[in-house]
């Protein structure tokens, strides 16, 4: 999850508030004044909602994981007859980076997906985070084709997740039927277009961050 470098608000012009990529927050006077890399865990997301929204029981993993991954897999499919083509591309691999953003409904919105995700370490918690997921790839996409010859420890769980997969030997689609529901997590504070006047958002900000498809 990245954070900004001061308090949001619509009526401020800095676009240390508004964009928190890790690209653009390091060069800000207040950089890491509050997180260290300006990065935080999901489960400080978690805790951030419990204290703040505790009445709405929103759950990092079960509303917004898993619109996330329905998200991540409506992209692949949407490109996956021309640039994702498999009888294209044997023996290929690719990491994506993915963004996302949380608004003010608790709503995901997909900002944009990058081919080549930043991998700077930030702080501790992605110095540990991203040697474990750059192992696992390989593990998953190399060593099947060329076994390591240093066989060091791999009792650790792979933490890839197969979302979707159109090979016999392990299909699988984990895209969840589209429902209004999924999409607006707390039925209260779905908005009704047209309907009612726009909530004042100033007070109620938005929580932007992105993560991976490593999980």
């Amino acid at each position: 999850m990245r954070t900004s470098s001061d308090d949001y608000s619509l009526s401020n012009k800095n676009n240390y508030v508004h964009l928190t990529n890790n690209c653009l927050q390091k060069y800000g006077d207040n950089y890491g004044k509050h997180e260290d890399g300006n990065t935080l865990g999901f489960e400080k997301l978690q805790d951030y909602l419990d204290e703040e929204f505790g009445k709405y029981g929103i759950k990092v993993e079960e509303h917004f994981m898993t619109r996330i991954k329905d998200i991540i897999i409506d992209t692949i499919l949407s490109v996956k007859g021309a640039q994702l083509n498999p009888n294209k591309r044997k023996h290929c691999f690719e990491l994506f980076g993915y963004d996302f953003l949380i608004d003010e409904d608790f709503r995901v919105w997909l900002i944009e997906v990058n081919t080549n995700p930043y991998f700077g370490i930030a702080n501790d918690y992605i110095a540990d985070l991203l040697p474990k997921m750059i192992d696992d790839m390989t593990r998953l996409v190399v060593d099947p084709y060329y076994p390591p010859k240093n066989l060091e420890d791999k009792s650790r769980e792979n933490l890839f997740e197969l979302l979707y997969s159109e090979l016999p030997e392990n299909a699988c689609n984990k895209r969840r039927p589209f429902n209004l529901d999924l999409v607006y997590p707390i039925p209260e504070l779905r908005q009704q277009i047209g309907t009612v006047k726009p909530r004042n958002t100033a007070s109620n900000p938005a929580i932007s961050h992105r993560v991976s498809s490593y999980f």
